[in-house]
């Protein structure tokens, strides 16, 4: 599989072997899954990495860019013709939006134009692949600290020209799973009887972080600026991030402890891991006990892990629980 990625707070990367672990483990006493269910799949990476691994992967999430990464890698996307991703450097955009909005913040000037005509080069509407194919190119020219909300005042070093687009592989790809973009509780009213043969992954977000206005510039390109309205703020976002349906119960301190709750006893999955830190809003021993109140067994794996801070020069190191519950 090609090994395309966006910068993605809360990125599993180095905790994939473990993942798949406890997976496996809770598997063997439990009983094996037709499929694993990635209810937040963000980045793809744990999806990308248990197709690896020969898994079916229903891949789930509400934002637009992770729906689409996961159509993705799961093999879910319309196809896409060769002429489809042309690429004219020379086009001329009747209506630019990326040099527009985020010009001389986000992207520099020569990367935001490039972007314009890479994605509306061949008219108003780009294909799927097409957006997802601009998303990876801006994800590794960006002038930010990895998320986008903040800006540098000048280019991060990381920052280059956008010389060459990559793009992604037109190949016809098998169909290895299921894609959905639905808040996790509804994804259990639609397919209660799915979910009983499913093993269930969680990554819920820990803080507070709304991973919608977060990236907010690959949501909008995915949507293809659709409700992106008048923009608002330094960062010119999309009225579509004030919407309350963007936003996640899991990132309110608040709410969170209910969020966790109802996503543990209402999930119809027999088999769950649920990846936490130590640093999230909701105490380990509560999570644990919700496990053990849905009738389920549960077991804790803890995993040294370096955390990722945007902007920071140092990481900090934390502890990632991989809390298995299954009955």
């Amino acid at each position: 599989m090609v090994a395309q990625h966006i910068r993605y707070i809360g990125s599993k990367r180095k905790l994939l072997p473990h993942i798949l672990d406890a997976i496996t483990k809770i598997e063997v006493v439990g009983g094996a899954g037709v499929m694993v269910f990635d209810a937040f799949s963000g980045s793809g990476r744990v999806t990308e990495y248990l197709l690896d691994q020969g898994r079916r992967v229903w891949a789930n999430d509400m934002s637009p860019i992770a729906h689409l990464i996961g159509q993705h890698l799961v093999g879910d996307l319309p196809p896409a013709s060769s002429e489809d991703l042309s690429y004219d450097s020379t086009a001329t955009v009747a209506e630019p939006r990326i040099s527009r909005y985020w010009s001389g913040t986000f992207y520099s000037t020569d990367n935001a134009l490039r972007a314009d005509q890479f994605l509306f080069g061949a008219g108003p509407v780009p294909s799927l692949l097409r957006r997802l194919t601009c998303v990876y190119g801006l994800d590794r020219v960006d002038a930010t600290t990895g998320v986008q909300r903040a800006y540098l005042k000048s280019p991060a070093p990381s920052s280059r020209f956008w010389k060459d687009i990559e793009f992604l592989p037109l190949e016809d790809r098998p169909k290895q799973g299921e894609t959905t973009n639905l808040d996790v509780l509804r994804a259990y009213e639609k397919y209660p009887e799915v979910l009983e043969g499913c093993t269930a992954y969680f990554d819920p977000p820990y803080n507070e972080n709304q991973y919608f206005a977060t990236y907010h510039i690959y949501n909008a390109i995915t949507q293809n600026f659709e409700g992106f309205g008048d923009p608002y703020g330094v960062a010119q976002k999309s009225q579509v991030c004030k919407d309350p349906e963007t936003k996640s119960d899991f990132c309110s301190k608040r709410r969170a402890a209910q969020a966790f709750e109802d996503m543990i006893k209402k999930c119809p999955a027999p088999r769950m891991v649920i990846s936490y830190s130590e640093d999230g809003f909701v105490a380990l021993e509560q999570i644990v006990q919700m496990i053990k109140d849905s009738g389920r067994k549960c077991e804790v794996v803890e995993v040294d892990h370096k955390k990722y801070n945007a902007g920071k020069a140092k990481s900090n190191r934390v502890t990632e629980y991989l809390i298995c519950g299954w009955r």
